[in-house]
């Protein structure tokens, strides 16, 4: 029989958006992932939980590229606590899956 550990985490995220803006990757800042080099976004994002200026396309003092496109404007406290999740190989032990998010 199998035994899966589940946090019930049942609130609604909401997200705005914006574009064009240079806005640093700050706590609660949703942000595009890439290799740095142009056309090379794809699906991978994050939501930072600390401020991480070195990852602004727009600073130029490392490599690192990813635009801001949104904010956490709700329930910041449920991004702070799957970041605390124990993870193995940087996957979360037990599995995250996020059902909804709304973006206003």
């Amino acid at each position: 029989m199998a035994v899966h550990n589940t946090v019930s985490l049942s609130r609604v995220l909401a997200i705005a958006t914006f574009q064009d803006q240079c806005i640093t990757n700050d706590v609660g800042t949703l942000s595009m992932a890439n290799s740095g080099q142009p056309q090379s976004g794809g699906s991978q994002l994050f939501i930072n939980v600390a401020h991480n200026n070195f990852l602004d396309w727009f600073d130029g003092s490392s490599p690192s590229s990813h635009p801001v496109f949104g904010r956490v404007i709700e329930n910041y406290d449920l991004v702070w606590k799957i970041s605390q999740v124990p993870t193995i190989n940087e996957s979360p032990d037990p599995p995250i899956k996020v059902l909804y998010v709304r973006v206003a």
